[in-house]
């Protein structure tokens, strides 16, 4: 599922989302800016694992390189950092699918 993708399911949420908080109380709902929006938040965490991914790289080119700042210990380190964060996004990603899907199939 690519960003552009993503960013529509993150899209209809919010619109479901208003259109629920509309018929509710809002004593029962949350307020997302307690806690920071939502898409925001999504956006953050793609960018952070996005961030991994490029330093793991460059570290990886520099020892590559030859340079002495890193060393083969970094290379791996950075690159499971970059790998764990990777597949705990795509266990986001699958989880934000599955419940999008579970929402749009419930009755009203």
């Amino acid at each position: 599922m690519s960003i552009n993708e993503m960013s529509k399911v993150v899209e209809q949420i919010h619109t479901q989302a208003s259109k629920i908080k509309n018929h509710f109380p809002e004593k029962h709902i949350n307020n997302s800016q307690e806690n920071g929006d939502f898409s925001q938040l999504l956006l953050k965490g793609i960018n952070e694992i996005n961030s991994l991914q490029k330093d793991s790289q460059q570290i990886s080119q520099q020892y590559l390189l030859g340079s002495s700042e890193s060393g083969l210990n970094d290379v791996m380190v950075s690159q499971q950092k970059s790998t764990i964060a990777l597949n705990f996004g795509i266990q986001v990603r699958n989880k934000l699918v599955s419940a999008y899907q579970e929402i749009m199939n419930l009755s009203v």
